[in-house]
């Protein structure tokens, strides 16, 4: 299921992206999840 907006496009790229599994330590832990923009995160708010 994709739901971009018909305007825009995933990125793909053949560039080394490494590929991470979730992972549970002692006081921490890996969650994945899918690209996420958020408003205001790399924006002037």
């Amino acid at each position: 299921m994709n739901s971009l907006s018909p305007s825009l496009t995933p990125f793909e790229s053949d560039m080394f992206r490494p590929v991470y599994q979730p992972f549970i330590g002692e006081r921490w832990q890996l969650r994945i999840a899918q690209h996420v923009l958020c408003a205001g995160y790399w924006s002037p708010p």
